[in-house]
Parts: C-alpha cells; sequence; structure tokens
C-alpha cells in the first residue's frame, strides 16, 4: 500500500486510521496524519504512534494512498490545496458526503486516480458498512486495496454513484435511527412500571437478538412478526397502534428526507 496520508484528523479519520491498524492493514511507519488543527493531528500521532505531517505539501508528495477525511464544506478548500501536489499514481479517497467524482475531478483533474467512500458510524464495534466507487482511472487491484483498508471497519460494497444518497441518507444515518427507537422504547417501559436500568437492558437485548434472528434464519422479518403475533393477543394489540401512527411511512419519510438532504450536500 505503500505511504498513507489523512488529510483531515476527525472522528471518521480516527476510526479508519484504527481500524487498520488493529487489523495489521497498514504499518505506524507508513501512516502520516495532516490537519489544519495541528493539536488533533499531534493527539493521533501519540495514541497511534503514526507520523504527523505538518507541511501538507511534503506529505502529498511521499503518500502512494490519501485519505480526505473533511467535512464536505471544506472539501473545496481542501481539493485546492492538494490539486497538482500529488504524486502521479497516488490514489485519493475521499469520505465526505455529497461531493461526487466529478465534482473532484473539476479540481484535481480528470487523470486523478478517485475512489469515493461513505462510511457508517458502526465503525468501533467493527459493525461498519462501507460504499464504496471509483472513476475509471483506478484498476480493480487498486480498488481491491482501498476495499482491503475500510474492511478494517466492516463490510464494504461497491455500489453506482447514483446510489450514494440513498446510501448515505439510509445507511450511514441508520444507526440514529435505531438509537431513535432504542430510546423510545426504554422510556416506554419505565412508562409501564420498569426501572430505567431493565427497561434498558430488555429494549437491548430484544433489539440484538431479533436482529440475530433475521440474519441466522435468512427470512424476512414479517415472517419472523407473524410468528410472535396470536390471534386478539398482546402484541398484535401493540403493533395495531403503530400501524394506526403510521409507524412504517414515518421511517420511510425520515429516510427520504435525509436522501434529499444528501443530496444538496
Amino acid at each position: 500500500m505503500g505511504k498513507i496520508l489523512f488529510i483531515g484528523a476527525g472522528n471518521m479519520s480516527e476510526a479508519i486510521l484504527s481500524g487498520m491498524l488493529r487489523e495489521g492493514l497498514a504499518a505506524t511507519g507508513d501512516i502520516l496524519v495532516n490537519n489544519r488543527t495541528p493539536e488533533k493531528m499531534v493527539r493521533l500521532g501519540e495514541v497511534f504512534g503514526v507520523g504527523v505531517c505538518r507541511e501538507l505539501d511534503e506529505g502529498l508528495a511521499k503518500a502512494d494512498t490519501v485519505i480526505v477525511g473533511v467535512k464536505p464544506q471544506d472539501m473545496e478548500t481542501v481539493l485546492k490545496q492538494v490539486s497538482g501536489k500529488t504524486r502521479e499514481d497516488a490514489v485519493i479517497i475521499s469520505v465526505a458526503a455529497g461531493k461526487s467524482l466529478g465534482f473532484m475531478e473539476g479540481f484535481l483533474g480528470a487523470g486523478t486516480k478517485l475512489v469515493r467512500v461513505m462510511p457508517n458510524t458502526l465503525v468501533d464495534s467493527k459493525k461498519g458498512f462501507s460504499a464504496l466507487c471509483c472513476n475509471g482511472n483506478v484498476s480493480e487491484e487498486e480498488l481491491g486495496r482501498v476495499r482491503a483498508l475500510f474492511g478494517g471497519i466492516g463490510d464494504t460494497v461497491i455500489i453506482k454513484e447514483q446510489l450514494f444518497d440513498a446510501f448515505t441518507g439510509f445507511s450511514c444515518s441508520g444507526p440514529a435511527y435505531i438509537y431513535e427507537f432504542l430510546e423510545a422504547m426504554i422510556d416506554a417501559g419505565v412508562n409501564v412500571g420498569l426501572s430505567r436500568s431493565d427497561s434498558t437492558s430488555f429494549a437491548l437485548q430484544n433489539m440484538i437478538g431479533a436482529c440475530e434472528m433475521v440474519m441466522m434464519r435468512s427470512e424476512h422479518p414479517v415472517l419472523l412478526k407473524e410468528r410472535m403475533t396470536s390471534p386478539g393477543g398482546v402484541t398484535i394489540t401493540g403493533l395495531k397502534v403503530l400501524n394506526e401512527s403510521g409507524f412504517k411511512g414515518i421511517v420511510q419519510n425520515a429516510v427520504e428526507a435525509a436522501v434529499k438532504k444528501s443530496g444538496k450536500l
């Protein structure tokens, strides 16, 4: 893989870096970190034992792989700083939401090797899921190496770029929807008399167990749900209230709004 330069030392860069080192996908001596706020890159250097690159041009001259881990609103500034200063064979990887390959080519040139990656936030548990796409300058071997790097934080999938906004609003924002539902379940348990500690434990176990059942049996959730709902029983009574409240429609509307927002970044 050669030298890897991280531009940006935020949470996502830290998670990717941690996963790479944890899985032995890169050596500390081959990683450099650059950030506009020196304190952050110094901290990463100390925590992970990687190199600190105070001069961006110096890091770009050395790096075979450049991972741009900055916020979407900072991408234009960073790309202007990077333009014309990378190695000719360097692979540039972006994890910024909403910024297309064409957008990056507009600053870096049509001949640049570009990979776009959209990781979700479940990276610390190695349950992350990253979508990837690339331009025509990236070989299958190079894309495979990038995919291996991001395999350190979870599974990866190659998708068409036009699906990136859908992936962002659905998969990347998805954990937040789950947390919201989990919070609602915990509060519901407290509301009917359970202690908050017990309600949290019961809700977590239900969520984990239900997901594992779907994965183990490879069945549609509706089939598992039907087995739990006896005629006139407790579960169907609760589900009736969810349906009357438009639960599924609310979830679908939330995802649709998030996807539209991703397209405007």
